[in-house]
């Protein structure tokens, strides 16, 4: 063992750190990107959820959208 391993440690572990939350960034932006492209096509194309009470009132919904 020399000296330097404790240091090549922990750069180790910071690059994987790093890497770590760059990946957690990278697939969150995916994630947020193409939710924000479903809320778009939902809303162009009118589409509405509604539970089967509201049924007589989904005019009025898709007017709120």
């Amino acid at each position: 063992m020399t000296c330097c391993d404790g240091s090549l440690k922990a750069s180790a572990f910071v690059l994987a750190k790093k890497v770590a939350i760059a990946t957690v960034r990278f697939f969150s932006s995916i994630f947020i990107l193409l939710y924000d492209e479903f809320l778009k096509c939902r809303y162009h194309l009118g589409i509405t959820i509604y539970s089967s009470h509201d049924k007589e009132h989904s005019h009025i919904k898709r007017l709120e959208l």
